[in-house]
């Protein structure tokens, strides 16, 4: 974002960043992150508190978490994120942790195969 090559923009689906390419909004911040999680997973009715519930539900929902009991609240401090009056929430659903057996199960579904190693 600093670079300035990448901008905000409240709905990227649409005018110049979705023309352009060259802004992204919050929750695509995020979830463009994981070429798994595209965008069809959740309508554009999702934004803000309940555009970050269905994130963190996606997020839990697939194999991208590796030991869901860590806490990883060191990191606020080192982002400069505890200078923000963030309202912090625990998830309580669901979680797939990302583990070798898991990832069989899911590839078994859809009939990929992966070596265990």
């Amino acid at each position: 974002m600093e670079s300035g090559r990448v901008g905000y923009q409240c709905i990227d689906s649409f005018g110049e960043a979705a023309r352009t390419g060259n802004g992204c909004d919050c929750i695509h911040a995020v979830t463009d992150l994981d070429p798994l999680f595209d965008r069809t997973r959740y309508p554009l009715s999702h934004f803000g508190i309940d555009g970050s519930r269905n994130v963190v539900k996606q997020i839990h929902n697939r194999l991208t978490i590796l030991r869901p009991e860590a806490n990883h609240d060191w990191l606020l401090t080192q982002l400069g994120l505890d200078q923000y009056p963030i309202e912090h929430k625990q998830w309580n659903g669901r979680t797939v942790e990302n583990t070798p057996e898991n990832l069989q199960k899911i590839c078994n579904r859809r009939r990929f195969v992966l070596p265990l190693r």
